[in-house]
């Protein structure tokens, strides 16, 4: 799936994040919302797996959202649990039950086996989560960013390149894949608004009203004495 755009892997906490529009850490969301538009822009790919419909849809989601959730997610790659994915996601979960000691006994999840096994074999550029801490049963993701269980895979939050500001006391949800509401990149044509043409002044009247005294004293004298 590698291509000049570049490929981000969304675990389930992200599409859950986005639907409820949730309240995290300071920039965590400015990324969400970042790499949404930059989605609506064609500059990156999305891309999971099948198993985030199944998960996303178990959770507590507002009414009416699973509709639009299932309409969202044909807009993004979802990739099927196959052979190879389901062999990977074993080996995975095995190497970490072997390592369980070095992890404070804490194990793989089948699930995050299953995301971290398709973001590996469809060559994913980065690996987007909020998952640091895990359960007390299973690993966090974050803290595996760059070996896991011997492949490489970059594990990150999504980054907000310009940090963004909303000051509406009740922001709408952004889950509208339609025109990105962030500014375009760098070196795009900016359009200027016209601006309105000044009135124009009308000429004054105050010379033409003078009286004719007035217009006497302010005409310059006649002859050599007027002269400089």
């Amino acid at each position: 799936m590698a291509g000049d755009s570049p490929v981000y892997y969304w675990d389930t906490c992200l599409f859950l994040a986005w639907i409820k529009d949730e309240q995290r850490k300071s920039g965590e969301m400015d990324g969400v919302r970042e790499v949404i538009d930059r989605f609506k822009r064609r500059e990156v790919k999305l891309m999971t797996s099948v198993l985030t419909t199944v998960e996303a849809l178990s959770a507590k989601l507002p009414v009416g959202m699973d509709t639009l959730f299932n309409g969202l997610m044909k807009r993004i790659t979802r990739v099927s649990v196959d052979s190879k994915c389901a062999m990977l996601a074993h080996d995975l979960r095995n190497y970490y039950v072997i390592h369980a000691a070095a992890h404070g006994g804490k194990i793989l999840s089948t699930p995050d086996a299953i995301h971290l096994a398709t973001a590996i074999l469809y060559r994913a550029t980065e690996f987007h989560t909020f998952d640091n801490d895990g359960d007390a049963k299973h690993l966090g993701l974050l803290p595996l960013s760059g070996n896991v269980g011997g492949h490489r895979l970059k594990i990150c939050k999504p980054e907000a390149r310009a940090l963004q500001f909303d000051f509406r006391k009740n922001p709408a949800p952004i889950l509208d894949l339609g025109k990105p509401s962030t500014p375009a990149p760098a070196g795009a044509a900016v359009v200027a608004a016209p601006v309105a043409p000044a009135p124009e002044q009308e000429p004054s009247r105050e010379k033409d009203n003078a009286s004719p005294a007035a217009k006497a004293e302010t005409k310059p004298p006649d002859g050599p004495q007027g002269q400089k």
